[in-house]
């Protein structure tokens, strides 16, 4: 992402936010943490107050979440390929399901949902 992109200074704000917690101490995974929740509840305030268009708002989050987890599944399968372990594949397989059944659901979501103003954003006909 080039620096004379808006969205980069996001970036920014939630190194900031790691930072922020880093530097007072606290231990890293517990930093990134807060800087994740820290941040998509900044997202989440624009989102809640969206006038203008919230349903695509609510599938923008939507297909925000399903990469998050399409990701995840990525590297818990690369995992899965890697390891000899009988138990860990187990537990591999479990999570890879559980992701998949959200992501599926997702899917469909995405890929259904109208909203309030339809897909073409007209609205809908009155009954």
């Amino acid at each position: 992402m080039s620096k004379n992109n808006p969205a980069s200074s996001l970036s920014r704000f939630m190194h900031g936010v790691y930072f922020h917690y880093f530097n007072k101490g606290m231990p890293t995974n517990t930093a990134k943490a807060r800087m994740y929740d820290e941040t998509l509840d900044a997202c989440f305030d624009f989102v809640k107050n969206e006038k203008d268009i919230p349903d695509h708002a609510v599938v923008i989050s939507a297909q925000f979440m399903y990469r998050v987890i399409n990701q995840r599944g990525l590297a818990l399968a690369k995992e899965l390929k890697e390891t000899k372990d009988d138990e860990k594949i187990m537990i591999l397989r479990k999570a890879l399901q559980q992701l998949n059944q959200v992501k599926t659901s997702l899917d469909e979501f995405i890929s259904t949902y109208e909203g309030v103003l339809g897909k073409n954003g007209k609205g809908k006909k009155q009954v």
